[in-house]
């Protein structure tokens, strides 16, 4: 995978900016393997504020289309979510920046990795059996899916400079709570 195959599959004539929501999730979806380097490349001029927009709209769609009986990928997506967000929020340094889409990049790579989810008990990937499920929705045959072998998603501690955080206030103002 070359820079120059990325961005004729993003359908970027040079390297700038993310122009759309649908060049994010065909990165994100895309089948090869991309070094992390070229995939640095093609974010690296995308604003913290749209990329987590769209990050937002991303997984807020996948998570409306998880089967209802596999509670634990649920809960694995949400963490994965939240993660993001909170390294979106401290992207003012150029080392939260890079924790940001490395983050990225593993989940991109976890997310495309052959073999970590099952539809009637054929290997394939989460995005597959997640486009299959999707594709019962609109008509398609239903499947039984296992998503098991991909819940070893190497979430690893979060750390974050104190200043990223907003104080709130522990006891609220008497005189504001309309109960008291």
């Amino acid at each position: 995978m070359t820079l120059k195959e990325l961005m004729n599959e993003l359908e970027m004539d040079e390297l700038s900016p993310l122009k759309y929501f649908e060049q994010l999730a065909t990165l994100l979806e895309y089948d090869e393997s991309i070094p992390f380097d070229i995939f640095y490349s093609v974010l690296s001029k995308t604003s913290s504020e749209e990329l987590g927009e769209w990050l937002e709209l991303y997984f807020e769609e996948l998570t409306d289309y998880i089967p209802d009986s596999d509670q634990d990928f649920f809960t694995l997506l949400e963490s994965i979510r939240q993660r993001m967000t909170l390294l979106l929020q401290s992207t003012e340094s150029a080392e939260a920046r890079l924790r940001l889409m490395e983050e990225l990049h593993r989940f991109k790579h976890w997310y495309t990795k052959p073999g970590t989810a099952k539809a009637d008990q054929i290997s394939c990937s989460v995005l597959d059996a997640l486009t299959l499920y999707r594709s019962q929705r609109l008509g398609e045959p239903e499947h039984t899916y296992h998503f098991e072998a991909c819940l070893d998603y190497p979430l690893e501690e979060l750390s974050l400079h104190l200043g990223t955080f907003e104080p709130i206030e522990l006891y609220g103002d008497p005189e504001a709570d309309p109960q008291a």
